[in-house]
């Protein structure tokens, strides 16, 4: 499947479709706010759903506190880099590998974890430290690096995103359109069958149908549409969403 990153949606344009369908030109039933919610959230369940983006942030290395915060809108760590000079100096670039259980307060406060030198426990030997080896790990939101990686300048992550942030006004790809807007319309007829169930609900059972019917629901097709994209298109994509996210 083939589409451009300049057909990208606006909110205004999914906003326009739903309020015409619920006859809520007048914002009666609900405000711009909220549905400009909606589709936000729509875009993150999607972007949770497909791990379409991928971004990547280049800080400075925390070389005290050994912790920098996952950037807002990053819900999934791929790859940890350290590294000195300029931006991508690949030949200073080093690897990360994720270490579980490894837990520290800063440089110079130690560190506790499953498996270290020191070890105890009678059922983990204690491993044979390799001065090559640099690791971190994911505490609270916190991405928490060894004291090893002292010695580099500075930290990439590279990390799947939310398409929009939150606060951010929503950009919706094209392949979403659909999904998107059946999404929010599915969770404003959930409320309005709340208030007048027998005239909402046939019409929230239809919308809900048309959402998530397994391979044929908008959501699905969706899914199916991002994951149909050719490389070279997705990187672009990638990069133009970026740009708005950022």
């Amino acid at each position: 499947m083939n589409f451009s990153p300049q057909s990208a949606i606006s909110v205004d344009q999914i906003m326009s479709d739903v309020i015409l369908e619920l006859n809520d030109d007048d914002h009666k039933l609900f405000t711009p706010g909220y549905y400009v919610s909606q589709i936000q959230q729509a875009l993150e369940e999607l972007s949770l759903d497909t791990f379409l983006n991928e971004y990547y942030s280049d800080y400075k290395f925390p070389s005290e506190t050994l912790s920098i915060e996952m950037p807002k809108g990053a819900f999934n760590i791929r790859t940890v880099y350290v590294f000195s000079g300029g931006c991508c100096n690949v030949e200073t670039a080093t690897q990360c590998h994720f270490k579980r259980g490894y837990i520290t307060n800063g440089a110079n406060n130690g560190y506790t974890a499953r498996n270290k030198i020191d070890a105890l426990d009678p059922f983990i030997s204690p491993y044979h430290y390799d001065n090559e080896v640099y690791y971190f790990s994911l505490q609270n939101g916190n991405v928490l690096l060894s004291s090893k990686c002292i010695g580099f300048e500075n930290v990439r992550l590279v990390y799947n995103g939310v398409i929009t942030n939150i606060g951010d006004v929503p950009i919706i790809p094209l392949p979403f359109r659909q999904a998107v807007k059946e999404y929010v319309l599915e969770r404003c007829y959930r409320i309005l069958k709340g208030r007048n169930p027998k005239y909402y609900r046939p019409l929230w059972m239809d919308t809900y149908q048309t959402l998530t019917t397994p391979f044929d629901g908008t959501w699905d097709k969706a899914l199916s549409r991002a994951r149909s994209v050719d490389s070279k298109e997705l990187e672009d994509y990638k990069e133009y969403f970026m740009k708005m996210n950022y």
